[in-house]
């Protein structure tokens, strides 16, 4: 776990973005998918099915959303970027 919190707080603010953004774009397209599943066994009458699809539905959103959490939980707004990396060599420049 201490691999990944460092890994997590070394990413710059905009990759933690990246990551949030692919996340969810995944979650809600996988969500998306079980979802209209889990219609199309309501629909045809098939309840255990439809359960099925709407219990897995409810799992991949919130796998989505505790990887959300944790991502922007664990690591703040730490990390290099571009202007923190900047900022120590911008006084240097000026001279």
């Amino acid at each position: 776990m201490d691999t990944l919190t460092e890994t997590l707080q070394a990413l710059s603010p905009s990759m933690k973005l990246l990551l949030s953004a692919v996340i969810g774009i995944a979650g809600l397209f996988f969500g998306a998918k079980t979802g209209i599943k889990a219609q199309a066994a309501f629909s045809d009458k098939n309840i255990s099915e439809g359960l099925l699809f709407l219990a897995l539905t409810l799992v991949i959103f919130a796998i989505g959303i505790i990887l959300f959490v944790m991502i922007w939980g664990i690591a703040q707004n730490t990390g290099n970027d571009f202007n923190s990396e900047f900022g120590f060599i911008l006084p240097f420049l000026n001279q």
